[in-house]
């Protein structure tokens, strides 16, 4: 695998597979990655959610 520098802001390296193996690297990296984030944004939307449900009980427990 090549890996060459991509002159962007901020600065990117770019991995470039050269055989098969290369690529089923690069497919496995992208598969974990994508799980990590849709775990990331499931538990980021759960906790807003939560937030959510939780806010307007305490605020009428206070206008009680």
């Amino acid at each position: 695998m090549k890996a060459t520098a991509l002159h962007t802001d901020p600065p990117t390296i770019a991995l470039i597979p050269e055989d098969d193996h290369d690529h089923h690297m690069l497919a496995q990296m992208a598969e974990s990655w994508a799980l990590q984030i849709h775990s990331y944004t499931r538990n980021v939307i759960d906790d807003r959610i939560t937030e959510m449900r939780i806010t307007p009980t305490k605020a009428m427990k206070k206008a009680s």
